[in-house]
Parts: structure tokens; sequence; C-alpha cells
């Protein structure tokens, strides 16, 4: 299996100050899709991209064959990517998804690098779409492909199944697994780094008044937020906190990966 440049990348703690003022000055590094309503150059190819995959959706986009870089991203999606130059002046691309899912959770720096992502990136996208327009079934597929960090792969048809009591275990558990295996400082950190200070916010009384699309779509992207964390010592047990939280709710986890509920951090 090739290892993608976004797990061999270091982290790079750039000055906030040069981005923001390559920002100010350099809006015409800024490529948005040719939908968003701006006039942009749109001579750019998707191999020249930095990273290998979008970092949130984990979607690959090229990869090397033969010692060349090929595409491997869909050509009628092609245009609906979104480009901008960092401060460093790497190429940055990220799926649409990613940019409304960034915006509606208030993440401003880039989940690798940590560099500011420019506002103008955010300016025409309609955070809310990510709840409105993004059917259960795509987040869900998006979040369980996450978890193969593990190298764990669970259909994720199985949360789609889960009547409403299953889910509401399923965020009683969640919250007590990421409370009790976890110290404070440790979550704090977290939330430091994907950039949300709220986790898991929600009583259960006050999810169980959902529907149940609302309840799995809320599930879904706050686990699909605790997984953007980039901090190695960490992502793992989130997805081991996920994958056992998951397993109390999904008997056929515990069956075909048994080793999996125990957690000994």
């Amino acid at each position: 299996m090739v290892q993608t440049t976004v797990e061999n990348e270091l982290f790079n703690f750039n000055d906030p100050s040069i981005a923001l003022e390559n920002e100010l000055s350099s809006s015409e590094n800024i490529l948005v899709p040719e939908n968003l309503l701006l006039i942009i150059d749109k001579t750019f190819n998707i191999i020249d991209s930095y990273y290998d995959i979008d970092p949130i959706t984990m979607t690959q986009l090229w990869k090397v064959e033969n010692d060349n870089k090929m595409s491997v991203y869909p050509d009628n999606k092609i245009n609906e990517l979104i480009y901008y130059y960092d401060s460093s002046n790497r190429l940055i691309c990220f799926e649409l998804e990613s940019v409304k899912f960034l915006k509606y959770y208030n993440i401003k720096t880039h989940p690798i690098t940590f560099d500011p992502i420019p506002s103008h990136i955010f300016n025409n996208i309609n955070c809310i779409d990510i709840i409105i327009n993004d059917d259960v079934e795509s987040i869900a597929a998006n979040v369980f492909k996450s978890l193969r960090i593990l190298s764990v792969n669970i259909n994720y048809k199985l949360f789609l199944l889960l009547s409403n009591d299953k889910l509401l275990k399923l965020y009683y558990e969640l919250n007590d697994f990421w409370k009790h295996n976890l110290t404070y400082s440790q979550r704090e950190i977290i939330k430091e780094n994907i950039g949300h200070t709220i986790i898991f916010n929600k009583s259960q009384f006050d999810l169980k008044n959902n529907s149940l699309e609302e309840i799995q779509k809320y599930i879904l992207i706050e686990m699909k937020l605790l997984l953007t964390c980039n901090i190695e010592e960490y992502k793992y047990i989130i997805s081991y906190i996920i994958v056992c939280a998951l397993s109390t709710v999904i008997p056929e986890i515990n069956k075909d990966y048994p080793g999996l509920i125990y957690l000994d951090f």
C-alpha cells in the first residue's frame, strides 16, 4: 500500500502573518469552482496539488505510476475542486464538501500544515449545505472510510440501519468513551487542533427530539470532526474510541474485530 504524502508530512508551523499578508496582496492566487461566480484563471492541473489526497474526505486526487503523476479524480468533478496557494506557495486542493465542512465548524487553518486558509475561499460557500444537501449515506460512507486508518473495514450501511434508540445509545457511548479514555487536557488539545471547542454538546434528550436523519447527521458530523485531528498520538485513539462506541450497537464489529473493543492507552 502506497503511503500518502499527507501521512509523510511534518507539521509546518508557518508564521500566520505571512499567510495573511499573502492573502491580502495575492487574491489572484485563489482558485475556486466555476459555479461560485468568481472570474479566475483555470489553468491548473490536479497533479500539481501539493497533497495527493484531500485531508478531510481522504479522497485520492493523484497517484504516482511508473515515476509519473497521474490524476485519479473523476473528470466530471474536476471543476468542483477548490485550489489556492498557501504561504509557502504550495498549491492546496480541497473538495467542495471539505470547504463546506471547514466553514460550518469555523475551522480556518489547514488540518495538516495549520497554515491559515484565505478567507476568500469561504466567501461564496454556503456552509449550511453540509447539513441540507449532503445525504446521510454520502456522509456515512466518508466517515467510515476514514476509520480505515485502523485497518478496519466497517460497512457504513450497518450504521444506516440503526434505530433512533440505537443511535441515542451510540451517542451516549461516544461521549462516554471520549470523556473516560482521554483526560481533560488531552481533550482540550484535540479540540484546539481541530479548531472546535464544543464536542458532543447536545444532551440525549435534545437529540431525541430530532428526526432519524437529523440524529444520524449530527452523530456522523461529530465523528467526522474528531477524525480531522492530525496529532499522531491522538488520531489513532480517536478512531479506536469511535469504533468501540460503534461496536456497542453494531454486533458485527465485535464478531469481525474482537480485539478492538479493549482500550488500553
